[in-house]
């Protein structure tokens, strides 16, 4: 479900601004909690059709490329991105 961020919550790893696709569980309870609000509007992405995780990255509501180069110290914490493919996505994005 994809929501916009309208407030920063610790631990929450998102921004006010940010527009990811989270599961309907938590969007729901961020939108409950007055941190989110639903957002119609859909993302297209830039990321290449060959980016290794380009998936995994999209589910987490990173689109872009330079979404994905300013999230490249947490990348890790994506469900499927280990160390090794965090590092091959950013140089992947920087070659």
């Amino acid at each position: 479900m994809r929501v916009e961020i309208t407030k920063s919550r610790q631990g929450l790893g998102y921004f006010a601004g940010d527009k990811p696709d989270l599961p309907e569980e938590t969007a729901k309870e961020l939108i409950d909690s007055g941190y989110a609000k639903l957002c119609d509007e859909k993302m297209e992405s830039d990321l290449p059709k060959e980016l290794p995780g380009r998936a995994a990255l999209i589910k987490a509501g990173l689109f872009t490329k330079d979404q994905v180069l300013a999230s490249k110290e947490s990348l890790v914490d994506i469900k499927g991105i280990g160390e090794k493919l965090a590092g091959e996505i950013i140089e992947f994005l920087t070659a």
